[in-house]
């Protein structure tokens, strides 16, 4: 885990796969972070300057990340495989996907995150009956 060193030391320029991750805060603040942090900084320009196909997992694709999304629009043109978690409601599906190709572009296709290993029943979190 963590340190900026472990990140450039892991995840050289040049190298085809580097993680970018940012939870909190509004997309304002988000961006004020990064700004203040080199290491995030570093990630963000390399989800621009990246060529390669690219896998989203697990992203809202809410109006706090549009900075990210501005990033990967800003990136050569190319393809995006995003997560949709599966649920009953199909209209909701159709919308979701619909949403998030306007955003990303004709290039998008999608993928049930539950057939992927992180998105596999034995890394869920189980809701405890006292949280119900």
């Amino acid at each position: 885990m963590g340190t900026c060193y472990h990140w450039f030391r892991n995840y050289p320029p040049g190298l085809s796969n580097r993680p970018l991750f940012v939870s909190e805060g509004s997309s304002k603040a988000k961006l004020q972070t990064i700004g203040r942090l080199p290491c995030l900084t570093f990630c963000l320009n390399s989800l621009r300057r990246d060529q390669g196909n690219t896998v989203i997992f697990g992203h809202s694709f809410s109006n706090e990340n549009k900075r990210s999304v501005a990033a990967l629009n800003d990136g050569a043109s190319r393809e995006f495989a995003v997560s949709i978690y599966p649920c009953d409601d199909r209209q909701w599906i159709i919308h979701e996907k619909v949403r998030i190709a306007g955003m990303l572009g004709e290039k998008t296709r999608f993928f049930d995150s539950a057939t992927r290993p992180l998105g596999g029943p034995a890394l869920s979190i189980q809701r405890s009956s006292s949280l119900a």
